[in-house]
């Protein structure tokens, strides 16, 4: 019907692509994972499945927020393990901050995220 190209197709797709991978250079993929499945829980949301300490713990120093939240609504048995990790993740944050170089916008809300509790007197949170 349109008769185009060949080539229009794949220059369409690679414009499609190059978008999509733009876009997504702007979305803090691990704390959106750790925050759904903070809210998900069963813990928290009272259905679904039981929070994987491990998994939040392995998402890197960006879930330390959906962490603190998880422990702030909820008085389960993970909480323990789940200190040890938020406070480990925040230490690595906090020492990574130092480095320049590997600075990132990210990083930069999690440490002002991270300063805001330090000054409340919240962290670092109390291992059992």
């Amino acid at each position: 019907a349109f008769d185009w190209s060949n080539a229009w197709l794949i220059s369409a797709n690679v414009l499609a692509a190059v978008a999509v991978l733009y876009v997504c250079c702007f979305v803090n993929f691990a704390h959106l994972i750790a925050t759904y499945n903070v809210t998900h829980s069963r813990e928290v949301s009272g259905t679904g499945t039981l929070l994987d300490v491990n998994y939040i713990a392995c998402l890197g120093p960006q879930a330390v927020p959906a962490i603190d939240r998880f422990m702030r609504l909820t008085t389960s048995d993970p909480r323990h393990s789940l200190a040890a990790h938020r406070n480990r993740l925040a230490d690595r944050a906090t020492r990574s901050d130092s480095e320049w170089r590997a600075w990132s916008y990210r990083d930069h809300r999690l440490m002002a995220y991270l300063r805001q509790l330090s000054t409340a007197a919240l962290a670092p949170i109390p291992t059992p």
